[in-house]
């Protein structure tokens, strides 16, 4: 999965959200800077700069909408905050992400984090000044799975692989406080979290070391 320039998908969501943009054309792309041609890997610092916050929180509920001129649809995620690590946050929080389902028409954006009810994550958010509004930072990298094993209660992160300035991933190492889930630990990893790619995860309590860790001064 591919992950794109932080001020490229904030366009994005921003022009879709104001109604300035038509997803089909490829006016469109262009006009929001998306290329295929370009996949990123963002680090933690990259996207803990530009984030206002950094949760862990669990989906409450998801809402699909029109943008005001209809060319787009839009989904309103509720979060409920279980911890800010970074920034501040109240109790509950709100963010959009392009694409969803309104009526029969379904919208797809590619790149985008999926939201369920139910869901235990790790979300990097970025508030827009000018409409206050909030948005998924980074796209897909901006929302890591977080999954409980049903033996130890221990809560990993998935998807923090090449996050981390002392990650060694890119040389063929492993992440700080990353672990290969056991294929025995795997059926005991809570039925309702996400299953597919589970493979390398960090502890929780190792992830939010390494966050503040690569944390910038803000």
């Amino acid at each position: 999965m591919k992950a794109y320039p932080l001020f490229r998908l904030l366009a994005l969501c921003l022009l879709l959200l104001t109604g300035a943009l038509d997803p089909g054309s490829a006016a469109a792309q262009n006009r929001a800077g998306v290329s295929d041609d370009e996949p990123v890997r963002l680090r933690a610092e990259t996207l803990t700069r530009s984030s206002s916050s950094v949760v862990l929180a669990r989906t409450m509920k998801s809402e699909s909408f029109w943008n005001e001129d209809r060319t787009a649809i839009l989904t309103r995620i509720t979060l409920r905050v279980d911890e800010t690590l970074l920034g501040s946050s109240g109790a509950e929080t709100e963010v959009i992400v392009p694409g969803g389902q309104v009526g029969n028409v379904i919208h797809q954006v590619s790149d985008m984090p999926v939201f369920t009810p139910g869901d235990e994550a790790v979300v990097f958010i970025e508030r827009h000044a000018a409409s206050g509004m909030n948005v998924v930072n980074g796209g897909a990298q901006g929302k890591l799975d977080v999954v409980t094993d049903r033996v130890t209660r221990e809560k990993r992160v998935l998807g923090a692989e090449g996050l981390f300035s002392g990650d060694a991933e890119a040389a063929g190492g492993s992440a700080p406080g990353a672990q290969q889930v056991p294929a025995q630990t795997q059926g005991a990893i809570d039925s309702d979290a996400p299953q597919p790619g589970m493979g390398r995860a960090i502890s929780l309590e190792a992830f939010k070391r390494a966050l503040l860790g690569d944390a910038p001064n803000r």
